[in-house]
């Protein structure tokens, strides 16, 4: 049966999106190639942090409509960024692979938060939902769920194909939520 908030799952998307794999130069590698992976690891790590916020406030401690809302907004915003600058990127000695993944991972986010926290976001401020409400969330939370691990195992697979391809050494890069 569905809860009246988006359970479980949600907290193993913020666990998956709490670590992001960084390239470390070492001898003998391409650094370009480092520098080029890092690039986009860094516009996923300025948005994590506060998608990782706005899930730990809103899922676990209630939801204030206004609040969640402008971080909504504000996290679309870092999604745009992001979205223009992978855009604008070139690929890297023709191996375009890993950028379009690292877009595709932005626009899922961006999609999930212009489109689907639009009907969420209402819904769980709502202090009695009906059980139409509740299921729509449930549905809501299971297809992203699916959505969200999905476009994360695309984003590292094609980051480890690129790290084998230029002999890159990875570490995982713990994110911290922001403040």
């Amino acid at each position: 049966m569905p809860t009246s908030h988006l359970p479980i799952k949600i907290s193993l998307f913020i666990l998956a999106a709490s670590w992001l794999l960084l390239a470390i130069p070492s001898n003998g590698q391409n650094r370009q190639a480092v520098r080029y992976n890092n690039a986009l690891v860094a516009e996923q790590h300025k948005v994590v942090p506060s998608i990782v916020a706005f899930f730990e406030e809103h899922m676990k401690h209630g939801c204030s409509l206004e609040k969640a809302l402008h971080e909504k907004e504000h996290i679309e915003f870092l999604l745009d960024k992001g979205i223009i600058k992978v855009s604008k990127m070139a690929s890297f000695q023709g191996n375009d692979s890993l950028r379009l993944a690292a877009l595709e991972w932005l626009k899922i986010y961006k999609y999930t938060f212009d489109v689907d926290f639009e009907t969420a976001i209402p819904l769980l401020a709502k202090k009695d939902k009906n059980p139409e409400e509740l299921e729509t969330l449930h549905v809501m939370q299971a297809r992203l769920f699916d959505e969200e691990d999905k476009i994360d195992r695309e984003f590292e697979n094609a980051q480890m194909a690129f790290a084998r391809r230029y002999h890159l050494d990875m570490i995982a890069l713990p994110l911290e939520a922001s403040k």
